[in-house]
């Protein structure tokens, strides 16, 4: 991972400001892929800081070498795909204001997507764009791949059972499991009873899944950030 020691600048869509700026370049790595030695792709993370409106994002760009165009001299031209978080559509909506700190955590080091991190960004798209149905689906599916996660990929039983995991584990209070029960049967509706969820509903189980997943992945780091600054 490339880290400047004086931060170099490039033009890039800002998606806060919605329009072109100068970003500076905070952070970057290039990872390749190889299939039998062969170079066969290549994907570049840019930690962006907009010059701007000061506000930090990512970008990911992917260049598939394997299947190139050409031009009219014959030279490849490889065509390249670049994906920002938050995405320009997101921010042009305040349905769901996605938590660049939950989404930070979610990743695998610190720029590799990971099937939360993914799940989470395009529920958050799904909301914004009104695509209730998704975002229902997502929120179910979310809750489950958190269990999943915290019982490290092996857990028994559906959703009930999963659920029933971050209650005993402590990461779920007590209190609140009948909330993330009531928020999976919006999913269930969706899928065996086809209701179409309201929009006020949805922004309400997103409020709470924000506040389990910064419960889960944030306030650790928070507490282990607090405790190297205290005195013996």
């Amino acid at each position: 991972m490339s880290m400047p020691g004086t931060l170099s600048t490039i033009r890039q869509h800002c998606p806060y400001c919605d329009k072109e700026t100068n970003c500076a370049v905070i952070a970057q790595e290039t990872t390749q892929e190889h299939v039998e030695s062969h170079l066969v792709g290549q994907t570049h993370y840019v930690f962006l800081k907009c010059c701007g409106c000061d506000e930090p994002f990512f970008i990911r760009a992917y260049r598939n070498l394997t299947e190139p165009d050409y031009d009219r001299h014959g030279n490849a031209i490889y065509s390249q795909h670049i994906d920002t978080f938050p995405s320009p559509e997101s921010r042009r909506y305040t349905h769901h204001q996605p938590n660049f700190d939950i989404h930070k955590s979610l990743l695998q080091g610190i720029f590799e997507p990971t099937y939360l991190s993914m799940l989470y960004d395009q529920i958050s798209s799904a909301l914004n764009e009104g695509k209730n149905l998704l975002a229902a689906l997502g929120m179910r599916s979310l809750i489950d791949a958190v269990s999943i996660d915290q019982a490290n990929g092996n857990p028994q039983g559906g959703f009930a059972a999963h659920l029933e995991l971050l209650v005993k584990s402590g990461l779920l209070p007590a209190s609140q499991k009948q909330l993330f029960e009531d928020i999976l049967k919006v999913g269930h509706g969706v899928t065996h009873r086809l209701t179409i969820p309201p929009l006020d509903q949805l922004k309400v189980c997103m409020a709470a899944i924000d506040h389990l997943l910064d419960g889960i992945y944030l306030q650790p780091k928070r507490a282990a950030a607090i405790q190297r600054h205290n005195i013996p």
